[in-house]
């Protein structure tokens, strides 16, 4: 809105006495002779308003630019580049266990929050979780293994500049025992049906921690089927392999492999059923019976004759 004026000009008029000649005593002041002179002055100017209607866009991008520039000098005196208050620390994880990074940095305007390891930029996953609140941010890093270790880095960005601050982790050193067998393997045969049998192996293993089995058929791993199970308690080392109705005369063999990261063992097994036929009865012989000489005197020159028999039996 806008305010246009108009001037006005006005004059005063002024009424004079003339007193030169003198008027009859009961001459009322009311007939006193008035000139009406004009005297003129300076003239005043009167100033009337008028309200001259635009449009308000106008008005309004003003003011908003206006705001603008107040709020540009407004922040470029808040300006401040990042600053770690609280930066990051070097730790020591337990294995496939969850661990936290935490650091605290002030800027002003807040600055942006970015993660990095091995300079590669994370992001929320089922392994990692970021969070920021107020000045602080933290980085959980859950289940540690060894693919997890190396450099972390946080970064703080803002128009007023960049910080960062890093650490590393790594992995506890684990105190354990490779796996031995306890117990040796051992194969028994069971009947399970008329004609149908059952072989099992058992043996028990030990280690700190405790230590994964797997059973395998010459090279190959064994994947449980109707005719071939296994089992394994981890709480108490028993191992299992239930081989069904294995083929006569058909030597099978199988062997276990039990393993933690400080070694391995390795057990073999050979599953052989067989069936022995019935030996045929044999007649028992008798030894021979030999017969002693007797002594014989004879003259000097004389003959003398010795005489035996044989009984032979012929077996076929």
């Amino acid at each position: 809105m806008k305010t246009g004026s108009n001037i006005i000009k006005k004059e005063r008029k002024h009424l004079i006495m003339d007193d030169s000649q003198p008027l009859p005593e009961l001459e009322l002041i009311t007939q006193r002779r008035v000139q009406e002179g004009v005297d003129k002055v300076p003239e005043e100017e009167v100033i009337e308003d008028s309200v001259i209607q635009e449009t308000t866009d106008q008005t309004i991008s003003e003011i908003a630019e206006l705001e603008e520039q107040l709020v540009k000098v407004t922040e470029k005196k808040e300006i401040k580049p990042p600053k770690f208050v609280k930066k990051l620390k070097p730790k020591k994880v337990t294995p496939k266990t969850t661990t936290v990074l935490e650091c605290k940095v002030e800027g002003v305007p807040t600055p942006e929050i970015k993660w990095f390891f091995n300079d590669v930029e994370l992001f929320a996953t089922e392994q990692y979780e970021i969070t920021v609140s107020e000045t602080v941010t933290k980085l959980y890093i859950k289940n540690v293994t060894p693919k997890e270790v190396g450099l972390y880095t946080c970064e703080a960005r803002n128009e007023a500049g960049v910080a960062t601050t890093r650490a590393n982790i790594v992995l506890e050193t684990e105190q354990g025992i490779a796996p031995t067998f306890t117990k040796p393997l051992k194969i028994e045969f069971t009947q399970v049906e008329d004609d149908k049998t059952k072989a099992i192996v058992t043996c028990q293993v030990s280690g700190s921690p405790k230590p994964s089995v797997k059973w395998f058929k010459g090279v190959e791993q064994v994947v449980p089927t109707e005719a071939i199970q296994s089992l394994y308690d981890e709480e108490t080392g028993e191992a299992v392999l239930e081989v069904y109705n294995p083929q006569v005369n058909e030597p099978l063999v199988f062997s276990i492999q039990a393993e933690n990261p400080f070694g391995k063992a390795v057990g073999n097994a050979n599953i052989l059923r067989e069936i022995q036929e019935p030996e045929e009865t044999r007649e028992i012989l008798k030894p021979p019976k030999v017969t002693p000489l007797s002594a014989e005197v004879i003259r000097n020159g004389g003959t003398l004759v010795f005489e035996s028999k044989i009984n032979l039996i012929y077996i076929f």
